[in-house]
């Protein structure tokens, strides 16, 4: 039986963004949809590079985008990288429809657990432990 990680395409990032320890690659599947894969420590100057590149998608697509993150490969952050987010999601609505959270590392789980509480009812925000839950949501929002 295939390995439901191996169902993601094989194709090398459209863009990578680095700053610092640490690195996020970028996919454009459609118009619609974003998805990031992060890599390695977040620091301030790479959120602040990622929160731009999902502004900068919304408003190409002209209408809110999916966003898709596995965060799995992130080994930590600096308390700046999830400030940024924090900050970023207060205002980002109008770009960006939903975000959904591939996690394994109780601690990023736990800090975006306190973004998710902070953000409350102002979009979706959605975290998921099991890569076939991540998976199934994301080929919803490819549909």
């Amino acid at each position: 039986m295939e390995k439901m990680e191996n169902l993601l395409p094989a194709s090398p990032p459209d863009k990578v963004i680095t700053f610092g320890k640490g690195h996020f690659h970028i996919w454009y599947p459609s118009p619609k949809v974003l998805r990031f894969s992060a890599f390695g420590y977040g620091e301030p100057g790479l959120s602040q590079l990622v929160c731009e590149e999902m502004d900068e998608a919304g408003r190409r697509a002209g209408q809110p985008v999916a966003v898709f993150t596995d965060d799995r490969k992130l080994t930590g952050y600096d308390p700046g990288y999830r400030q940024n987010f924090e900050t970023w999601l207060m205002g980002c609505w109008d770009r960006v429809s939903s975000i959904h959270l591939l996690v394994d590392s109780s601690i990023v789980e736990m800090g975006m657990a306190v973004v998710s509480m902070k953000i409350g009812d102002r979009g979706i925000y959605e975290m998921y432990r099991d890569f076939p839950d991540w998976y199934a949501k994301y080929q919803e929002a490819l549909k």
